[in-house]
């Protein structure tokens, strides 16, 4: 699965990587309750 995601993502995103999930993390976790979110889709 990791490399599925790996060959799905450009190289040049693989920098702003944390980033993306440093923006998204706050509406994320207002969506879904925190035990999903911390064990399935930070997971990722």
């Amino acid at each position: 699965m990791a490399k599925l995601v790996l060959d799905v993502i450009p190289d040049f995103v693989g920098s702003y990587l944390i980033l993306i999930v440093d923006i998204l993390a706050m509406p994320m976790a207002l969506i879904f309750e925190t035990n999903s979110y911390y064990y399935g889709i930070y997971i990722l």
